[in-house]
């Protein structure tokens, strides 16, 4: 079993520096996405899609992100796509954290 999580940065020249750093997290796969935009907006060239195999590690994933957000002089903004839904860091934190208390909830199948 699968669980994603799409991230979409409004600054893109951040998604290299912000990959690296995720790629410091054990068992997650990062990939580049094209960007989709929201209503009213072009969208970005790319996001960044976390794949792993248990909650656990898009949550560390995610503290990872807080942590990047947190050195930045100027952070980008970041909105997570969970489960058709799109939230802050800190409210995809929340949610996970819940969900992997409930087995099988926010898994899918590849």
């Amino acid at each position: 079993m699968t669980v994603t999580v799409d991230l979409v940065l409004s600054d893109p020249t951040e998604i290299g520096s912000l990959r690296r750093a995720l790629g410091n997290v054990s068992g997650l796969e990062v990939h580049s996405v094209g960007g989709l935009p929201k209503p009213g907006e072009q969208g970005s060239a790319e996001d960044l899609q976390l794949l792993a195999a248990a909650l656990p590690v898009l949550v560390e994933a995610l503290k990872m992100v807080r942590e990047y957000l947190a050195s930045r002089r100027t952070p980008p903004e970041i909105r997570i796509v969970y489960r058709d839904s799109e939230s802050t860091v800190d409210d995809a934190i929340d949610r996970l954290s819940r969900d992997e208390d409930e087995p099988g909830d926010g898994e899918s199948q590849p």
